[in-house]
């Protein structure tokens, strides 16, 4: 009978070892996935940023073309043999203008995406830390627990062995009588 609680005990012990490993391989896997994501949101913020220093890259070129426009225009409007040409500087000048806005108008659309994206990032970045946090709580547990298991460990062999003294000598003392 003192044998079959000392098996039950080790079954448990080892029951006890496989959730445990079993939860620290999920906990891993789960970090694991979680910087997978995190390194995928921060390569669409960098081309994010990417995007919008080209698109202010373009801007700039349309606002120079705008302004060159707008010289060229005043120079034909002093000249007015030249009125089919100002017809043209001017139609030239509002399609640069609405480009412009277009533009600026997406511009500010991928910023607030981007910080969008960056306040995303700060949130995993936090969720990640909880994460290591977690993990890290949980290795002390985990290395609680096989210390508890192995005092247990001790302390049933403790029990057993008196045991099965006390039994040798109430054998002994009964094959006297």
């Amino acid at each position: 009978m003192d044998t079959q609680n000392l098996e039950k005990s080790a079954a448990s012990v080892a029951r006890l070892s496989a959730a445990v490993e079993e939860l620290i391989a999920v906990v891993q896997q789960q970090r694991s996935d979680f910087s997978s994501s995190l390194a995928v949101e921060r390569d669409k913020a960098a081309k994010a940023e990417a995007k919008i220093a080209d698109l202010e890259e373009q801007i700039h070129s349309l606002t120079y073309d705008k302004e060159k426009l707008a010289a060229d225009l005043n120079a034909a409007q002093n000249n007015s043999e030249n009125e089919e040409k100002i017809a043209q500087l001017q139609s030239l000048a509002d399609s640069r203008n609405s480009k412009i806005n277009g533009l600026q108008t997406e511009v500010q659309n991928l910023n607030v995406a981007l910080a969008n994206r960056k306040n995303q990032l700060e949130e995993a970045e936090n969720k990640n830390a909880e994460w290591a946090q977690k993990y890290e709580e949980l290795e002390q547990k985990l290395a609680q627990m096989q210390q508890t298991i192995t005092q247990t460990t001790d302390d049933i062999d403790d029990v057993v062995a008196r045991l099965e003294k006390v039994l040798e000598e109430n054998g002994a003392s009964n094959n006297n009588n």
